[in-house]
C-alpha cells in the first residue's frame, strides 16, 4: 500500500520521494491509532445512552459527554505531556516522534470535540435503531436546519 501511495505521489505530483521505512510506517501507525481514539470512545458511549433508556440525540451526548468525557480530556493532557518530553530527546526521531504525537492528538481532540459532537447532534442516531439499521424515528430537514441555528447561533 506504502509503495502504490509513493507512486502516485512521484507520478502526479512530480515528487521523488524514497519508500518509507520503519520508523514511517510506525508514524503512519501511530498517527491512524491515536486520530481516531478518541471520537470510538465517545461513539461507544452514545450508543450505551440508547441502552440507559436515552433516546434524543442530545441525552445521548450529555451522556456520552458526561460519562467518557473528562476521561478523554485526562487523555489528551497526558498524552500531549509524553509528546512534550520527547521534545527533549537526543536523537532526531525521538524529537519528530514527540512532534507527531502532539500535532495528532491536538487535531483528534479538536475534531472529536468540535466536528464530532456537532454532526452527533445534528444527524447522530435517535429513536429506536431496529436490528436491520432503519430508524423509527426520522429528522426532517428543516429540524436539521432548526438544530444547527440553535447550536451554533
Amino acid at each position: 500500500m506504502m509503495h502504490g501511495f509513493r507512486e502516485l505521489l512521484s507520478t502526479k505530483f512530480k515528487l521523488q520521494t524514497p519508500p518509507p521505512g520503519c520508523i514511517e510506517c510506525t508514524g503512519f501507525a501511530v498517527v491512524v491509532g491515536l486520530s481516531v481514539d478518541y471520537a470510538l470512545h465517545l461513539t461507544h458511549c452514545i450508543q450505551e445512552g440508547a441502552s440507559v433508556g436515552l433516546q434524543s440525540r442530545e441525552l445521548r451526548m450529555r451522556y456520552g459527554l458526561t460519562a467518557i468525557g473528562g476521561t478523554i480530556v485526562a487523555a489528551s493532557v497526558t498524552t500531549m505531556a509524553c509528546g512534550l518530553c520527547m521534545l527533549w530527546g537526543l536523537t532526531s526521531f525521538v524529537f519528530k516522534f514527540g512532534i507527531l504525537i502532539i500535532i495528532t492528538i491536538v487535531y483528534s481532540f479538536l475534531y472529536t470535540f468540535g466536528l464530532f459532537v456537532s454532526l452527533m447532534l445534528l444527524v447522530g442516531p435517535q429513536d429506536q435503531v431496529g436490528p436491520s439499521g432503519s430508524r423509527e424515528g426520522r429528522l426532517e430537514s428543516d429540524n436539521i436546519i432548526q438544530k444547527t441555528q440553535s447550536i451554533w447561533i
